[in-house]
Order: structure tokens, then C-alpha cells, then sequence
């Protein structure tokens, strides 16, 4: 790209002994200074200082980090702008609101990772557009909307994994490059009111090598319009573009999935490879049963670990997440898996999890299953009561047994003893023994029983 501005700026007449009418001298312009040649300049914006009627200006290679609204607005004269190569990471959403004169316009080469959905949309002159070597993900539907007159559009070298269907609807492009992104399906809506033919005055040529295609039955009616129109360049297999704006092979774009595919160029295959497989939950979540449970159960005790899976197949590779008992999202959509964790578990994470897995029919209709997870949680006692309430079970026990044993023992002592009381009095005989006995006999006085009794009563508290 940076060869395409020196030679524009060459044809514009620029020489670097030519001094412009800006606040920095490291500019330079035509012989009718209307056109800037600031390439590398080390510039900060506003010490550029450009002429009011300027209709060129090459900005290329300077720090321009933010660049927000009102910048350009009194630059109403120009066709040309680059801004290429200034680590720019924002734009304002209303920066050329103003440059309805623009006819080119070269941001690539910045930091970008998104754009403001108005930033074009007062650019109905505007036919190049050069948005590659950034880090864009996503081209909404309305982003290039008030784009009428766009013919060339580059998009290669970012990180775009989603077009919009409607993202292109409101022109005709002759050049479209999607190449080296993180696309998966192409739509056939990108492309449905392209009515350009290979060898026609107004050809269209489309380069989307370099992304991961899902070769499946979303992309069946977008192969067959760009097969049918030869729409894919006949150079485009493994060598050189004959004319590009940037030096480059090509290579013709092939399949990363399903796995009966992969590696297979798209030019190679059939309408009826393209076919897709209605998703299935494979997620186990405790079920043994097959074909997976549509509901399943978990039980856990608290503190420990929870885990809530959520997979699926089929093709396309099905977008999976994860739902609560009113509908939140515990996850964000991913292919294939996703899993949510509860270090601890606790009560109030039981309850009822939805796996939602999103796919298509044989027939390309959108298809959803789901997979109902119950997490039950028993609650615990805490180990430290527990050892608590067991130390104080035995210390009761022990107690009591210990003071039944001291009243058992004290009872018996109570009624005397033979051998050591002087009131009892027992009589010898010489007499055969028999069964009569002679009793014995203790006297007590009334104080001598109170105290005896006291004396338990005492005894058997302690």
C-alpha cells in the first residue's frame, strides 16, 4: 500500500523541495499545493496545520493514537485520504462527516478493533475502501450502509469471524478481499444483487483464502453463486496475482471443517458436500443412560467442587451455553463446549441449569436442543461442631455414669457394717444352724436418720 501512495504523490507532482503552506516543514506538497505528502513525518496531528482547499493528503506513518471528531471537518475539498500506518486504535463516530468529497480512503496498517457504525455514513462518493491490518472482528450491517458508490473493498488481515448478512447490500463491488481472517461460513446474502460476470466490462473478483470454512450446507447457495459467475480469479491458484495492489499469492480457499473435508479446496467439491447434521448434546452431567438424558441430575455436598458441563456435535460445529432457572446466561456462546465451575458449592447455587446447543437441520434450518441440569446441594454441619457436640455427649456420659456409681456406693454404706458398729449385737450358739437367723439391729435416733439422709441427698448431687 505504501507503494501506492508514493506513486500517487509522484503523479501529483510532489517534491520534497517544495514547502507547503502547514506548521510543520517535514511536509511536502504539489507545485499547486494542494496535495501533502506527510509519509513519516513523526508528526502529531495538529501540527499539520493543511491548507483549507487541500483535496490530497498522504498521513501515512506518523502517531495519531485517537483521532475524534472535528479533525477533518474543515477539510470539505478532500478526494484522497491516508491515514495508514499511525497506530491508531479509535475513531470518533462523526470524523468525516464533513469529507463528502472523499473518494479514497486508507486506514490500514493502525490498531483498529472496531469502527463506530456512523463513521461512513456520509461518504456516498466514497469507491476504495482500505480497512486491512487491522484487528477488526466484526462488520455490522449498518457500518458501510451509506457506502452507495464502494468498489473496492478491503477487509484482509484482521480478525473477522462475522460478516454480517446484510453488511453489503447497499453496493457492487468489482474487488472484495476477506482473506486471512477467522471466518467460518460465508452468506449468500453478501453477494445475492452482484450481477458482475467474469469476463464482463464490470468484473468482480472475490478473495477469501486464509480463514477456517465450515464447509457445510450455510455456504451452499454462496459456492454456487460464486461458482456459477467464476467470480474466484482463474490466477488464483498458487501463484501471483497479475495485477494486485499489494504483492501476494494466492492460494484458493479450502475447507477446516467438518473433518471428511478439511484440507480440500472449495473449487473441488459438490453441491451435495455441502450438507449439514442436526447437534446432539453429548454432555454426560451424572446421566448414564443413551441417548444422553433430556434431563439429568447432580448432587453435591456443600463445600466441595461443582462442575456444569455443556457439549454437543454435529455440523457446523453447534454454538453451546449455559442458562440459569430464569434465563441468564452463565456463559458466552462457543463451538463445541463450555463448562461452568463452583469452586465451594453452596445452597444457594442449587437449583436448574439449561444446556442450550444451537445448530442446523439437513436442510439448512436453524435447530436448538437443550439438556436440563438439576444441581441438588445437601447441606453440612460444620467439622468443628460436630467435634464439639461429640467431646460434649461424652464429658454427659461420663458424668453421670460417675455419679451413679458414687450414689450406688454410698447406699450400701449407709445400712452399716458388720464389723465395725458397737450398737449391733449378735448372739453365738452351739446349735445346728438352720434357717432361722438372728436379725440385726441398729438404733438411730430421729437426728441420726435427718443427717443420714441429708447426707445421700448430698452425695448424689455431687
Amino acid at each position: 500500500m505504501f507503494a501506492l501512495f508514493v506513486a500517487f504523490l509522484l503523479t501529483a507532482g510532489v517534491s520534497s523541495s517544495d514547502r507547503c503552506e502547514t506548521k510543520s516543514p517535514k511536509c511536502t506538497c504539489d507545485v499547486d499545493g494542494l496535495a501533502f505528502d506527510c509519509v513519516g513525518a513523526g508528526l502529531e496531528f495538529d501540527e499539520l496545520g493543511l491548507r483549507l482547499d487541500a483535496t490530497k493528503a498522504n498521513i501515512t506513518g506518523n502517531d495519531f493514537p485517537v483521532l475524534s471528531g472535528g479533525f477533518f471537518d474543515r477539510l470539505t475539498a478532500l478526494n484522497f485520504l491516508a491515514l495508514s500506518g499511525n497506530k491508531i486504535t479509535s475513531l470518533g463516530p462523526t470524523l468525516f462527516r464533513h469529507n463528502q468529497n472523499l473518494n479514497q480512503l486508507y486506514l490500514s496498517n493502525n490498531l483498529l478493533t472496531s469502527l463506530p457504525s456512523t463513521l461512513f455514513s456520509m461518504m456516498s462518493q466514497l469507491t476504495l475502501l482500505d480497512c486491512s491490518y487491522n484487528n477488526l472482528t466484526y462488520i455490522d450491517s449498518s457500518l458501510l450502509s451509506g457506502l452507495t458508490n464502494l468498489k473496492r473493498l478491503y477487509l484482509h488481515e484482521n480478525q473477522i469471524s462475522k460478516i454480517e448478512a446484510a453488511a453489503f447490500r447497499n453496493f457492487s463491488l468489482t474487488l472484495l478481499f476477506l482473506e486471512n481472517n477467522r471466518l467460518h461460513t460465508a452468506h449468500w446474502k453478501w453477494i445475492k444483487h452482484f450481477q458482475h460476470q467474469g469476463d464482463g466490462k464490470e468484473s468482480f473478483e472475490l478473495y477469501f483464502d486464509g480463514n477456517p470454512w465450515s464447509c457445510d450446507c450455510r455456504m451452499a447457495r454462496f459456492f454456487s453463486k460464486v461458482q456459477s459467475h467464476s467470480w474466484i480469479p482463474a490466477h488464483a491458484h498458487g501463484s501471483s496475482r497479475s495485477t494486485c495492489d499489494r504483492d501476494c499469492p494466492i492460494e484458493l480457499p479450502v475447507c477446516e471443517f467438518p473433518d471428511k473435508l478439511r484440507g480440500k479446496p472449495l473449487l473441488t467439491l459438490g453441491q451435495d458436500d455441502f450438507v449439514c447434521s442436526p447437534p446432539i448434546v453429548t454432555s454426560q452431567n451424572n446421566c448414564t443412560k443413551t441417548p444422553i438424558c433430556d434431563v439429568t441430575e447432580m448432587h453435591f455436598d456443600e463445600g466441595v467442587p461443582v462442575v456444569v458441563n455443556c457439549s454437543g456435535r454435529g455440523i457446523p460445529i453447534p454454538l453451546v451455553q449455559i442458562r440459569d432457572d430464569i434465563g441468564r446466561n452463565m456463559t458466552s456462546q462457543n463451538e463445541g463446549h463450555v463448562s461452568v465451575t463452583f469452586p465451594s458449592a453452596t445452597i444457594d447455587q442449587a437449583g436448574q441449569y439449561k444446556c442450550v446447543i444451537q445448530g442446523y437441520e439437513d436442510d439448512g434450518k436453524a435447530k436448538i436442543v437443550t439438556q436440563i441440569i438439576k444441581v441438588f446441594v445437601r447441606k453440612t454441619s460444620s467439622p468443628a461442631l460436630a467435634v464439639f457436640l461429640t467431646l460434649f455427649i461424652l464429658a454427659v456420659a461420663t458424668g453421670a455414669g460417675y455419679a451413679f456409681y458414687r450414689f450406688r456406693l454410698k447406699r450400701r454404706a449407709g445400712y452399716g457394717s458388720l464389723g465395725k458398729d458397737p450398737d449391733v449385737h449378735y448372739e453365738a450358739t452351739n446349735e445346728p444352724i438352720t434357717s432361722q437367723s438372728t436379725p440385726l439391729q441398729t438404733t438411730y435416733s430421729d437426728d441420726d436418720v435427718t443427717n443420714i439422709v441429708q447426707q445421700d441427698e448430698e452425695e448424689f448431687l455431687v
